[in-house]
């Protein structure tokens, strides 16, 4: 009787048990650590050439032999062996005597669940007596919005390798922190490059055309402790500029640069001489078919392109076209501003066109409140580029004669009362009237305003804009204190998207009025050289970017206020 109990309790409880997945819990996200080494860290007099390595886990070391990277560069080869959380180095030769030698893993060691990396692992051992034991730190920021970047590679090469960031590994590398801060230890007491760059794949060297970098144009003396190092990081397409191809397509010709070209001109124009325009984000120059061109005709035209480090390519080339049964490009307008842009000052219109310009009515530039009011925009003042591909102009919005026109509207409308037939119909107009909002406006380009030189019209397109009471807006002013010659003042808005400019003409004053309610930063670009801009630097001459000085704290800019007293000293 009692193994029939036993059965029948084993039987119920099974048949009682409900299948399931076990869960995995939180995501592992804490990378290897290592627990031992042997001969042990910061170890001296060194004759080994074999490593091994014990961490907390099982680890992927699949790409170790790309990552490792020994301080100072050693030409021998190593091997690897790896079993579970075991890692073996061996080295083909001795190292140098009497030198201090890091093992940086990098990225090269991952847990093998996760692939969290293992990036602060390092090994540091000594063949001679002693260990290297200078240091430097600083920090790493981002030019333009003073902010900290993190994760940045900081590294340092030979003092000879002014280039190396571009095609060398580093002797010593770090990464910097959250707060753009960075550490390197262990170092020989010597004169280095100092270089930093986001290191977006992991390659140790800096790509140019995709990667943020910044360097020290001077030799750094790493002695004791070398501190407060600042590096500042931008990007700048060092790829020479040249002329790629130059060919005919479809109705145009068109020439091909190796990166963005900034001006254009044309050596020996004739009357011949076709229209061009810059395309393709400036990488493409066309030129336009001619009545004074045949397709039987070619004509050498000598064009000479400019970077943005003005630096330029020069080239000649024989233009023709041929008939072509594409149609022409759509003619566009870029640059309109924005839907609701508030209103308080004088509107800076930028305008580019994909095509030259061939005619501009300004008759048909309209400022216009629902369907009543339609007035020209009396522009006296226009700025065009070289070959009209480009316009700019100021046009002053003031909110009084609106409401002045919508005020004699109703009044003309409360006259002229008796005339209706039907006081319902009064009603309609006059509630019309009333309810109509002279605080929005409407910029309006009409059909036909632009014409191009292929002789098609600009599409009607318009920009909603919206007026706020003068007390909606706040004001920040203050003194200069420099001795800078010249230089910018400018307030961005919190994410950098809005900008306004100085207006003071008073050297040791800055004023910026009309300023929508937010969160502020003054900004100040040097201009070292006195050319009128701000230069960011190049590497290849050595010469770093302009300074440029932010206003320790953020200013909240409020409604109806005034923000005084604020001394900028640089």
């Amino acid at each position: 009787m009692k193994y029939f109990l036993f059965f029948f309790f084993v039987f119920f409880f099974l048949s009682c048990a409900k299948m399931g997945v076990i869960s995995g819990g939180e995501k592992d996200t804490i990378p290897p650590a290592l627990i031992k080494t042997t001969p042990p860290v910061n170890s001296l007099n060194i004759n080994e050439t074999e490593f091994s390595f014990v961490f907390d886990e099982v680890i992927n070391t699949e790409n170790i032999k790309e990552k490792l990277i020994v301080s100072p560069y050693i030409s021998s080869s190593f091997e690897i062996s790896t079993k579970k959380n075991y890692l073996l180095i061996s080295f083909d030769s001795v190292f140098e005597k009497n030198t201090t030698y890091i093992l940086n893993f990098a990225d090269g060691i991952k847990d093998i669940t996760e692939g969290n990396a293992a990036k602060s692992v390092k090994y540091v051992f000594s063949t001679g007596p002693v260990l290297d034991s200078m240091t430097i730190k600083g920090r790493v920021l981002d030019m333009l919005t003073n902010e900290p970047e993190k994760e940045v590679l900081v590294a340092l090469y030979d003092k000879k390798d002014s280039l190396g960031l571009f095609v060398n590994k580093p002797l010593y590398f770090t990464y910097t922190n959250g707060l753009g801060e960075f550490y390197i230890e262990n170092i020989k007491e010597d004169y280095y490059r100092l270089y930093a760059f986001l290191d977006k794949n992991l390659s140790f060297i800096a790509e140019h055309t995709k990667e943020d970098y910044g360097f020290v144009s001077d030799s750094v003396l790493v002695n004791l402790e070398t501190d407060s190092v600042f590096i500042p990081l931008f990007k700048l397409n060092l790829t020479p500029l040249r002329l790629i191809r130059s060919r005919k397509r479809g109705l145009y010709y068109e020439a091909t640069y190796s990166r963005y070209v900034t001006k254009i001109e044309l050596l020996n124009k004739t009357e011949k001489t076709p229209n061009y325009s810059l395309n393709d984000n400036n990488l493409t120059l066309r030129f336009y078919p001619t009545s004074l061109l045949t397709t039987k005709d070619s004509l050498l035209v000598v064009v000479k392109a400019y970077d943005s480090l003005s630096a330029y390519t020069q080239d000649s080339m024989y233009v023709s076209f041929s008939d072509s049964k594409r149609s022409k490009e759509k003619f566009k307008v870029f640059g309109l501003p924005s839907n609701n842009t508030g209103l308080a000052d004088t509107v800076l219109f930028n305008f580019s066109f994909n095509k030259p310009v061939l005619l501009f009515e300004k008759k048909h530039l309209f400022t216009v409140i629902d369907s009543l009011y339609k007035k020209e925009l009396n522009i006296k003042d226009f700025i065009w580029n070289n070959n009209k591909t480009k316009l700019s102009f100021n046009y002053l919005y003031k909110k009084d004669p609106f409401k002045l026109w919508k005020e004699n509207k109703i009044s003309a409308l409360k006259q002229d009362s008796s005339l209706y037939y039907s006081d319902s119909l009064y009603s309609v107009h006059y509630n019309y009237l009333e309810r109509l909002n002279v605080n929005k406006i409407t910029f309006l380009l009409e059909k036909g305003s632009f014409v191009s030189i292929e002789k098609d019209t600009l599409e009607k397109s318009s920009v909603v804009f919206s007026f706020k009471n003068s007390d909606y807006y706040g004001t920040v002013q203050g003194s200069i204190k420099t001795d800078y010659k010249s230089f910018f003042v400018e307030l961005v808005s919190e994410n950098f998207r809005t900008v306004y400019k100085n207006k003071s003409k008073k050297k040791d004053f800055f004023l910026f009025s009309n300023i929508s309610p937010g969160t502020y930063y003054i900004r100040v670009f040097i201009d070292e050289n006195e050319n009128g801009v701000w230069d960011i630097g190049n590497i290849i001459t050595n010469s770093q970017p302009e300074k440029i000085y932010f206003l320790e704290k953020p200013l909240e800019v409020r409604s109806n206020w005034e923000i005084d007293g604020i001394l900028l000293s640089f």
